[in-house]
């Protein structure tokens, strides 16, 4: 009985063992493909890796002409910046011109209302000068040729008709430059 017990739990020991065996073996023979896989895996990567340096990779002269191409576009940037500061220099300038052109000719506007109403004075003051000789001429007449009191009544009211139609006139021009006085007046405020 002892022996058969023995046997027994050897049997038992060496179906375990087998079936550890078995289990060992098949732990095995997954990682043997795990590993099979994962070495797969590795050589995908490495070529990966070596098309990525090779895509990656550049030569001197790339490298050469890269740093040329940012020095030039440096050089651009900073040559677009000194057009745009000359640019917006001359945008200055010709804004100014434009106001000194507005400037002159208002200016011009104002020298010609000026002269317009510079000739209506002076031809009010010729005018006014040119009654006073024609009534100073006329009156000398009357009193150096008027025998009787009808002939200096009748000289003396042609004289004031004359005057009087001459201070119409004057009295006309010195409107007409009360007038251009209040426009320009109206006009500058």
């Amino acid at each position: 009985m002892h022996e058969r017990q023995r046997r027994e739990r050897s049997e038992m020991q060496l179906t375990e063992a087998y079936d550890e065996k078995r289990e060992l073996q098949r732990q095995l023979t997954q990682s043997m493909r795990l590993q099979e896989d994962y070495e797969e895996r590795l050589l995908s990567l490495e070529r990966s890796l070596k098309t990525a340096k090779k895509a990656a990779a550049v030569t001197a002269t790339e490298a050469a002409r890269f740093s040329e191409m940012e020095a030039n576009l440096n050089e651009a940037h900073h040559t677009i910046h000194v057009l745009q500061d000359k640019l917006e220099g001359l945008m200055r300038e010709r804004q100014e011109s434009l106001q000194t052109a507005q400037e002159n000719k208002s200016l011009h506007a104002e020298v010609q209302n000026f002269q317009v109403k510079e000739q209506v004075a002076r031809r009010a003051l010729a005018s006014f000068i040119e009654t006073q000789d024609f009534m100073l001429d006329k009156l000398s007449d009357v009193l150096q040729h008027t025998n009787t009191d009808v002939e200096l009544y009748s000289e003396v009211s042609s004289l004031y008709e004359t005057f009087c139609s001459r201070v119409e006139m004057q009295h006309g021009f010195l409107v007409e430059l009360k007038r251009g006085y209040a426009r320009q007046r109206d006009k500058d405020t």
